[in-house]
């Protein structure tokens, strides 16, 4: 995403996604995939008939897997068919309709943060694991969390965000305080990088 009207729309979605998916004890990416919310965005359906056309917001999120898995997925149906499409739209339409000064701001792609710019966290697992375990279990949430995104939206992980992003994130002295949007930000990840991953990281790590 390269404008700044796309992120308010990923945004509101992204953050209804979560108040429901607490509400419901739901994982968020059975309510709207994260590949939904970046299409939806980059689209910015004004009316109905360009609503419709994108079909993964109108259908309910399905998983391809093993026999035993899809019986422990439909479970989830029941709370999945009270989210309905209308009030995704509603949700964007609100979004589409922020005047200017309430769209997200795009930071410049080039690290400003002198702290962030000093931070070099270490490759090698062996010295997270013997020197600092609590951060390598920070890491290894954070991890999860991109590979999850990674595989909704079938991207590599590493395209998603750089690894050594989050390595430096979860070396700093207590990451789940820090605004995850701006850390990465900072390091130079771009825009769409941080609309994508930033809050879900956020509330992996916490």
């Amino acid at each position: 995403m390269k404008d700044r009207q796309a992120l308010a729309v990923a945004k509101a979605l992204w953050t209804k996604r979560d108040e429901l998916a607490r509400e419901y004890d739901i994982s968020p990416t059975l309510l709207l995939a994260d590949s939904t919310i970046i299409e939806v965005a980059e689209r910015k359906p004004h009316n109905a008939a360009q609503f419709r056309a994108v079909r993964s917001i109108n259908e309910r999120v399905r998983i391809q897997a093993g026999a035993e898995q899809e019986k422990m997925f439909e479970r989830y149906a029941p709370i999945q068919r009270k989210i309905k499409p209308s009030m995704w739209k509603r949700i964007i339409q609100q979004a589409l309709d922020l005047p200017e000064s309430e769209w997200p701001v795009i930071e410049s792609g080039n690290p400003q943060n002198q702290e962030a710019q000093s931070i070099s966290a270490p490759r090698a697992t062996r010295v997270w694991r013997e020197r600092y375990p609590e951060r390598l279990a920070t890491l290894d949430k954070a991890r999860k969390m991109v590979a999850q995104i990674a595989e909704d939206t079938r991207t590599p992980a590493d395209v998603i965000i750089k690894p050594q992003y989050l390595r430096n994130l979860c070396w700093t002295d207590e990451p789940q305080k820090r605004d995850v949007a701006q850390f990465l930000t900072e390091q130079g990840a771009r825009a769409w990088q941080v609309a994508l991953v930033a809050e879900s990281v956020s509330r992996a790590i916490m």
